[in-house]
């Protein structure tokens, strides 16, 4: 469970880093600076690949069956 706990760690801290970065663009176009396309594309492209691909297939494969098995063990633990 350490293995997978620290590579959730690291792809949060990634994602955190671009929502840092995006806010600051973000920042800079409300201020009026120009922000090339390229970089808006790119942005995009992080977060389409990122929380889809990424997070919501580990999430969907491997935390959300491990705490309905919780869940479960709780449940049956109770009426023993």
């Amino acid at each position: 469970m350490d293995a997978a706990t620290n590579i959730l760690r690291r792809e949060h801290a990634a994602l955190r880093k671009m929502l840092e970065f995006t806010n600051g663009t973000a920042d800079r176009m409300h201020r009026g600076e120009s922000i090339q396309a390229e970089v808006i594309a790119r942005v995009t492209e992080f977060f389409q690949v990122f929380m889809e691909e990424r997070l919501t297939t580990k999430e969907e494969d491997f935390l959300v069956p491990r705490s309905k098995g919780e869940a479960l063990r709780t449940k049956a633990d109770r009426s023993h």
